[in-house]
């Protein structure tokens, strides 16, 4: 493909992706966890007290949007949101931009690299969480700007890329917990690397290295303990769940399970791990709070679906409406129905795909490409098994959210570019015709329509919430 006609189909995808950001968060007056009221507010009234302090995360995120609306001098409640809104609206769109750029420089084609960036940048539960009030949107850039400079570094060293990459370890472990999660992961590859060097001898790249995770530790570990809510016991309690009620203790029993006993509780989490209801989700494609149970034992589900840890990571990740929260964005239209089950539907190939390009086998530590997909393949597992962990001490649908798994955005966006690649490359032959061509044809033609549903169901929750 012409360079040129890359350019302008990527510059048609930013376009788009942004517009559907700005349009929802212009539209949007809810978020799923109370960041606003809890935490923003009276930090931009200063009205601070300790209990503000220990509420949720590390503050990174509450602190610049109660700076932005002072700032701007914005008055009440309504006006303040969608202004928080533009502005994780914006990061969002840069953080497109930096996973644009990361794709380039790991050398992917044009026709792959065009269509895993499409499919992030027009991910409608990506756009969702860009347009609501939330520290998930900072966690996210600053975890695939922290991963961008990374790569960077280890491709050729420069203090400048090392001083940027502590800035960005330092915004990710600021704003959530999970962006440390992130850092570990990236320790882990300089440790794999490392021991390869090491074998070697290759002294001047391994001494590097050490530099760079002696860095990520001091900041990473700074910035925790200059963040309250590291150090604060028992945070959640004052935020969504009780620890009484959902004692940690319980995870390391799978046998034994939680506390509800019926079919659509959470009985087992084996049974949580071990199960992808891939026709529950398409007969019911979204979660159903308002005719979930909660009761002082746990809850009970309407779906079997929402006790189902990967259906619940699989759809939070492919639609907008499907974790059915905040209040506002639920709907139970046929049209709307239909339209999220054609979305459940046609992210099987991507996500077939992804797996594909992730878990290629003979990845060896040798050449840069060969390096490089170990690395996202070290930072998605990373973060999946802490989603797990997660998930296990709070088992229950609201904590089986791709989001939490987000800052492996560029892992996610690579491994499905390289499943593309590879897929493109492939040449199956029947009767001594070549297939590749009309194969990667009509792929691309799959990803085309999911872009048009994606873009419809964007389009539809706006024009209801307006």
């Amino acid at each position: 493909m012409p360079w040129y006609r890359e350019k302008n189909l990527f510059l048609f995808l930013l376009i788009l992706a942004t517009v559907l950001r700005l349009a929802l968060a212009s539209a949007n007056k809810q978020a799923n966890d109370p960041h606003y009221e809890q935490v923003i507010q009276p930090i931009a009234d200063r009205e601070v007290r300790d209990t503000v302090l220990s509420r949720f995360h590390p503050k990174l995120f509450h602190r610049t949007a109660a700076a932005l609306v002072n700032t701007f001098g914005t008055k009440g409640d309504l006006p303040r949101r969608v202004l928080i809104q533009w502005m994780n609206a914006l990061v969002g769109v840069g953080t497109l931009i930096l996973i644009w750029l990361a794709l380039g420089d790991a050398g992917i084609p044009s026709v792959p690299k065009l269509l895993a960036f499409g499919w992030v940048a027009l991910n409608p539960g990506i756009i969702g969480i860009n347009a609501q009030v939330t520290n998930d949107t900072f966690v996210v850039f600053f975890s695939v700007l922290a991963t961008y400079l990374f790569v960077r570094f280890l491709r050729k060293p420069r203090l400048a890329t090392l001083l940027w990459l502590m800035a960005a370890a330092s915004g990710a472990t600021a704003t959530k917990g999970n962006g440390i999660i992130l850092i570990a992961t990236l320790l882990v590859v300089l440790a794999t690397r490392g021991y390869y060097l090491l074998k070697k001898k290759d002294w001047v790249p391994l001494v590097e290295q050490i530099v760079c995770a002696v860095a990520l530790i001091v900041v990473t570990a700074g910035t925790a303990v200059n963040s309250k809510i590291y150090l604060t016991h028992g945070a959640y309690d004052r935020f969504m769940v009780s620890p009484d009620l959902y004692p940690g203790k319980y995870w390391g029993n799978l046998a034994q399970g939680i506390r509800v006993d019926t079919d659509r509780g959470i009985t087992i989490l084996t049974k949580s791990f071990l199960t992808f209801r891939l026709f529950d989700l398409v007969e019911h494609p979204r979660n159903d709070v308002r005719r979930t149970m909660f009761l002082n034992t746990g809850q009970i589900y309407p779906y079997n679906h929402m006790s189902s840890y990967w259906s619940q990571i699989y759809g939070n990740g492919v639609s907008i409406r499907f974790h059915d929260w905040p209040p506002t964005w639920q709907s139970r239209e046929p049209a709307l129905e239909n339209l999220s089950r054609w979305l459940l539907i046609l992210n099987l190939l991507p996500v077939a795909l992804l797996f594909g390009g992730l878990f290629r086998p003979g990845v060896r530590m040798g050449s840069e490409p060969e390096w490089l997909g170990l690395a996202m393949l070290t930072i998605f597992a990373g973060l999946l098994l802490a989603g797990m962990r997660y998930y296990m001490l709070f088992p229950q649908y609201q904590f089986g959210k791709f989001i939490y798994l987000a800052p492996f955005l560029v892992a996610l966006t690579f491994a499905l570019a390289k499943g593309l690649t590879l897929l493109k490359r492939a040449a199956p032959k029947v009767d001594g015709r070549n297939l590749q061509p009309w194969l990667f044809h009509a792929v691309t033609a799959w990803f085309v329509l999911l872009f048009i549903i994606d873009t419809i169901d964007v389009v539809w929750l706006v024009a209801s919430l307006t």
